[in-house]
């Protein structure tokens, strides 16, 4: 099964997140009471920045992340009705919701999903212990997060690699913003945007990992069918 990789994979997003940490350390300039990258004080040798594509891909970034998030949580409150877990189930249902619309979310949000994501990795852990099994009624709300597990791992495995490519492409020109104060504020605000979800993009990995796993092998326990989960490859 591809899931057993994922301790592996969760080195890169840590990685990811010093880059995005350097892209705003070395040697600064001022701008509005933040400080701002300057590398080599705009050179000449600089290579230039499409900042517009490089916020457009920004978005891309929030959204996927957004997309990834939704059906997690909405694949663990199906996994938590399935048990009868009802009241837990309605917590990850609405918090999966603020997440539908695609719009960029505070960290202080996206750090108590992480929590109500590790809350119910353990729910399901305790009931999985347990070895009963399910009801019909129970067997279909499982089926129901199959669908959404699916499409949240598929949209998680590529934010590592997603974000590489744009941190490396930006950390690369951000050179050429020393002398265009204006693009360099764009640029500041759309990686304040996407830092409170590279900085919890490891906690959340490790997480989406472990209750996927641990959702195939429970509904593998109740004879359903995860072949289309196990074909993600993290």
């Amino acid at each position: 099964m591809m899931l057993k990789n994922v301790s592996i994979k969760l080195g890169l997003p840590a990685i990811l997140v010093a880059a995005s940490v350097s892209l705003m350390t070395p040697a600064h300039a001022q701008l509005g009471g933040i400080k701002l990258p300057s590398l080599g004080g705009g050179q000449a040798s600089a290579p230039a920045v499409d900042v517009g594509s490089l916020l457009s891909q920004q978005k891309g970034l929030v959204g996927r992340f957004n997309s990834a998030m939704n059906n997690m949580l909405l694949a663990q409150a199906r996994t938590l009705a399935a048990l009868n877990l009802n009241e837990e189930s309605e917590k990850a249902a609405a918090a999966a919701e603020s997440y539908a619309s695609g719009n960029v979310v505070a960290e202080d949000q996206i750090k108590r999903d992480v929590e109500l994501s590790k809350a119910s990795l353990e729910q399901i852990n305790a009931a999985k212990a347990k070895g009963e099994q399910l009801t019909s009624d129970g067997k279909q709300s499982l089926m129901a997060a199959i669908p959404h597990y699916v499409k949240g791992m598929a949209d998680g495995v590529k934010l590592p690699k997603e974000f590489e490519k744009w941190s490396s492409v930006a950390q690369g020109g951000l050179g050429s913003l020393a002398s265009n104060p204006m693009d360099a504020l764009k640029l500041k605000d759309g990686l304040g945007e996407a830092l409170p979800v590279i900085t919890n993009l490891p906690g959340l990995i490790k997480v989406w990992g472990e209750t996927t796993t641990t959702f195939v092998q429970y509904a593998k326990g109740n004879d359903l069918d995860v072949s289309e989960i196990e074909k993600i490859e993290l």
